[in-house]
């Protein structure tokens, strides 16, 4: 691989695609979404000078298709909770030669290879735990050595118990915020920030949910994915 670094982005499933946002969206606005913003993540991670493979976990179909398409790796989801997840597509880098894992949520469709990058460089040359907090308590990026003894515990106020936990076991962390990192897209007020940064967001969504009706057709006709 040509960066040491492997970046590990769960999906959950389309069905329950940002359920808060149900008073504002429907169902296949929501996963269009979702589309989007993967696809942003994917691309930033690819623009990133210092991570070298993508993992995609999940279970969709339309996620499978757009990960392969932007040449990630997927990952079939078991149906574990995210933090199996993220357990799950750890193991399988490091066994494949990584020396460092990045978990990044699949919405942050603000997030750019300059944040990426100041993240990882951030590790002292690979070496030290580095965590990215939500602005609600949750964790927006973890960022881990190979060989560091910290298991992820993603949910509500992860941020303190990744901090606790990694300081209890001696590790040095460090704490990295971006722009770029700071908006997950989960709740009304995210969408409507959203909504005021990026101007061309209506028609993006538009263009995913052309996308989703794509791969719907493709599996009533039997077509087979890329």
């Amino acid at each position: 691989m040509a960066s040491k670094v492997v970046a590990v982005v769960p999906v959950k499933p389309l069905a329950a695609a940002k359920s808060r946002l149900a008073p504002m969206l429907p169902l296949r606005e929501r996963q269009a979404l979702v589309l989007f913003c993967l696809s942003r993540v994917l691309q930033a991670l690819q623009r990133a000078a210092t991570v070298g493979e993508r993992i995609v976990i999940g279970s969709d179909e339309a996620i499978q298709r757009l990960a392969r398409e932007m040449g990630a790796v997927w990952i079939e989801d078991p149906g574990w909770d995210l933090n199996e997840s993220l357990r799950q597509g750890f193991a399988w880098a490091f066994a494949r030669g990584a020396q460092a894992c990045l978990f990044l949520p699949a919405d942050l469709p603000l997030l750019t290879a300059e944040a990426v990058d100041g993240l990882v460089e951030h590790s002292d040359g690979l070496s030290r735990l580095v965590l990215s907090p939500a602005h609600d308590g949750g964790t927006n990026a973890i960022f881990a050595p190979q060989g560091m003894p910290f298991q992820p515990q993603m949910g509500e106020g992860s941020f303190a118990r990744h901090l606790t936990e990694a300081l209890e076991r001696g590790a040095v962390v460090e704490v990295y915020t971006s722009p770029g990192l700071a908006l997950d897209i989960d709740t009304p007020h995210d969408l409507s920030q959203l909504q005021e940064r990026l101007s061309t967001l209506d028609a993006e969504i538009e263009e995913w949910r052309v996308f989703l009706a794509d791969v719907g057709a493709s599996r009533r006709i039997g077509t087979p994915l890329p």
